[in-house]
């Protein structure tokens, strides 16, 4: 969500009593952990978008009553991306490996057959 150009008053006592109820439902502490989370998907935007209030207002009572979110995902989205970017990376470094040892082969610097890397095929079994 977008804050830009919006502005918000102050948290009134009020806001402070609703925002901590929506929090205790929605807010987990993770054993053994320091940080908390948020559970489905929620946001400190989010909530904060829902109870008509600023999301500083909800990130300031969430810090105070509950604790600081983890600052990373270790599950979900986040990771799927990282895992994606990898593999773009591994097959990058593959293609430049193969092509230095190319340019190595045909230099005759090197005898590179047993060198190449190839990238397998993921292939689906079908019973």
């Amino acid at each position: 969500m977008s804050t830009e150009g919006k502005t918000y008053r102050k948290a009134k006592p009020s806001d402070i009593i609703k925002i901590h109820e929506e929090l205790k439902d929605l807010i987990k502490h993770n054993e053994d952990d320091e940080y908390v989370h948020y559970v489905g998907g929620e946001t400190d935007d989010s909530v904060a978008q829902r109870l008509s209030v600023s999301p500083s207002s909800v990130a300031m009572i969430r810090k105070q009553m509950f604790g600081q979110l983890r600052p990373y995902r270790a599950v979900g989205s986040a990771s799927l991306e990282m895992l994606a970017n990898a593999e773009r990376r591994m097959s990058t470094l593959e293609d430049r490996f193969n092509r230095l040892l190319q340019n190595m082969k045909v230099n005759k610097l090197i005898d590179s057959t047993h060198l190449t890397i190839t990238q397998e095929k993921e292939t689906e079994n079908v019973d």
